[in-house]
């Protein structure tokens, strides 16, 4: 009798410890992505907030810094983006006579059936530096 409590004790032990080690495969929500322009200067900040559904994933916010200018993208450009490529995310920087201007593209979405790209979020700084805004807008390379 002994030896069966033991074993009981045993087992339900076990069953408690397997399952409070059970891994969760949890997607992260927030991103930040920071970069320098053409003279090594601290120039810009991404930041993004998702929220990961069962089937879609959206866009909570999207705040990008470039310099000392920041500019929060407006919720009616944040709703057309489903399902972000944030590891696809791009940033040029064209350094010239009159500033520094920087173009950021968040590509969201599926492939264009033809065209094959994808539409994607917009950001670009007329020069900064210089006192310029920052504006966002979609676009979409196959229409």
């Amino acid at each position: 009798m002994k030896k069966l409590t033991s074993q009981i004790i045993l087992v339900l032990f076990l069953c408690g410890a397997a399952s409070a080690n059970e891994m969760h495969n949890v997607a992260p929500t927030n991103y930040e992505i920071s970069g320098s322009d053409v003279q090594g200067n601290s120039a810009y900040t991404i930041s993004v907030v998702l929220n990961h559904d069962v089937k879609i994933t959206t866009i909570e916010a999207l705040d990008v810094s470039i310099y000392k200018k920041r500019l929060s993208v407006p919720a009616e450009i944040i709703a057309q983006a489903e399902n972000p490529d944030l590891g696809s995310i791009s940033v040029k920087n064209d350094s010239g006579v009159f500033g520094s201007y920087f173009y950021i593209r968040v590509p969201f979405g599926k492939k264009g059936f033809f065209c094959k790209k994808k539409p994607y979020i917009y950001i670009s700084s007329l020069p900064a530096m210089n006192g310029g805004d920052l504006e966002a807008k979609v676009l979409d390379p196959c229409k």
